[in-house]
């Protein structure tokens, strides 16, 4: 789901194990796109508002990691540094504005004729793809990836990494007031005609909500980036403790979000205070395996991107296979089904792109 980064300084294979970490992930987003088909409301919850939602973190933390490691520590970032930074984000513009274009055409415009189109569908997109950077189911992560480094990039002209860090911690918790503890606020925003008027008129219309580069992409970026920096992780055997602790955290949380959920907007499925702790576990835990060789790590990198920007398509297109929708009730049957097709999808692209004719697809993931 990050964007492919080779470091400098190690070589790419050195770091596998984050590869194939990316690629579990990638079944997870699929996971929570798809559904696990119909199963108990506890087993939904804890896999898909709390297991699988730790993708998305884990996600932003390595691509701040990975392009971070490509800096060298400087007080005040040099101008080499800044276009490194400057690359990757424009990189990262680019492929959002190719991606939305795509779905607009393959999702998007098909269900404007199934149900009808008015100017005003076109002009709320045009808000949603731009304002918000949520053009389609998926896409907002690349917008909040690409907020997040910019504001790890802007913040660092002026600051210390770990004061950047600082910062994005603050827009955190801020994220976590408005949107899963707001049960904490919701008297005094509700309280005055004013806050009330902020929170449900500009707030959730210009912003959404709080699951956005500023709240969200920031803090996780600036870990990655504060990781790669100081170039120390935690000792394998404390890391475990704290994945195990950390993901038993995880499950009381979204008990207590389920609990004291304040809005009618479904189940909720977004920032969680206890992943920071997970995130961290899981990565130094996993760091201590990095010099493991795995074959074709580069090509494994490519496909859980791949997987990431193609699975809401591979879903189209599975709904019209015959019996589809029958066999999706079964436990994580859909889910399966439609990883494994955008994997083979993938593995078909990958192979097209050493054609000098399709060589131009390896820039649009």
């Amino acid at each position: 789901m990050s964007l492919n980064i080779d470091c400098k300084k190690s070589k790419s294979e050195d770091f596998a194990i984050f590869d194939v970490l990316k690629l579990i992930m990638s079944f997870f987003v699929v996971c929570i796109h798809t559904g696990i088909g119909a199963t108990t409301t506890e087993m939904n919850l804890y896999f898909l508002q709390g297991l699988f939602r730790v993708a998305v973190p884990i996600f932003f933390f390595l691509a701040g990691y990975f392009l971070f490691r490509k800096i060298p520590k400087e007080k005040v970032m040099s101008k080499e540094s800044s276009e490194t930074i400057k690359r990757y984000f424009y990189r990262i513009l680019l492929i959002y504005v190719i991606w939305s274009f795509v779905y607009l055409v393959i999702a998007q415009i098909p269900e404007w004729i199934k149900n009808g189109f008015s100017l005003r569908d076109l002009f709320v997109y045009i808000e949603y793809a731009t304002i918000r950077g949520d053009s389609y189911l998926h896409l907002w992560y690349l917008s909040s990836l690409f907020t997040g480094v910019a504001l790890v990039f802007l913040s660092r002209k002026w600051f210390s990494l770990r004061d950047s860090l600082i910062i994005s911690i603050v827009f955190f918790v801020v994220g976590l007031l408005l949107q899963p503890y707001y049960f904490l606020i919701k008297p005094v925003i509700e309280g005055f005609p004013v806050t009330n008027w902020l929170m449900y008129n500009i707030f959730n219309r210009f912003i959404g909500g709080p699951r956005c580069g500023l709240f969200f992409g920031f803090v996780y970026v600036a870990l990655g980036a504060y990781f790669a920096e100081h170039k120390k992780v935690l000792p394998r055997y404390i890391s475990l403790i704290g994945l195990i602790v950390s993901f038993a955290l995880s499950i009381a949380e979204i008990t207590l979000i389920d609990n004291k959920w304040s809005w009618d907007g479904g189940t909720y499925g977004a920032l969680q205070l206890s992943h920071i702790p997970l995130v961290i576990s899981l990565f130094c835990f996993l760091f201590s395996f990095k010099n493991v060789k795995i074959g074709h790590s580069k090509e494994i990198r490519s496909i859980s991107t791949l997987v990431y920007l193609i699975h809401p398509a591979i879903i189209l297109m599975a709904k019209l296979i015959p019996g589809y929708t029958q066999i999706s009730k079964h436990l994580f049957v859909s889910g399966i089904i439609v990883y494994f097709l955008s994997i083979v999808i993938s593995i078909v692209w990958i192979t097209a792109e050493k054609n000098k004719a399709f060589r131009f697809l390896k820039k649009i993931r």
